[in-house]
């Protein structure tokens, strides 16, 4: 089974899905745009999106991002929360190896601050 990885936050290729998938992954929140691709970002249906890919791709997807507390590139394929774990529940809000290794008061601050809160 192929694995493939999709980096959130900026315009990427897809493999070409057919039209129910097209559509089903503008429901999702996935923008499209003719000459630079997708665009998915950490508030779509994040779930969905893997979900139609995955069954158009034939294979297993993991979405890459940058890490919430200090901006490294991070991907649920290589995360040790993986099992218990998802990006497409915490909205991108995820940590690299190296910050979920530390103390978390930072990710805690900046989550809290990220819906609002002090």
């Amino acid at each position: 089974m192929a694995e493939t990885r999709i980096p959130l936050e900026t315009w990427v290729n897809l493999p070409r899905l057919g039209t129910a998938a097209f559509k089903e992954l503008m429901k999702a929140g996935v923008e499209y745009k003719t000459g630079r691709g997708f665009f998915i970002r950490s508030s779509a249906d994040l779930a969905a999106a893997k979900r139609i890919i995955a069954a158009a791709a034939g294979g297993e997807v993991y979405f890459s991002f940058k890490c919430f507390t200090c901006g490294k590139d991070a991907s649920c394929a290589d995360c040790s929360f993986r099992a218990i774990c998802s990006v497409d529940s915490v909205g991108g809000r995820c940590l690299c190896s190296d910050c979920a290794g530390g103390d978390l008061a930072t990710y805690r601050k900046k989550w809290a601050d990220s819906l609002g809160g002090t």
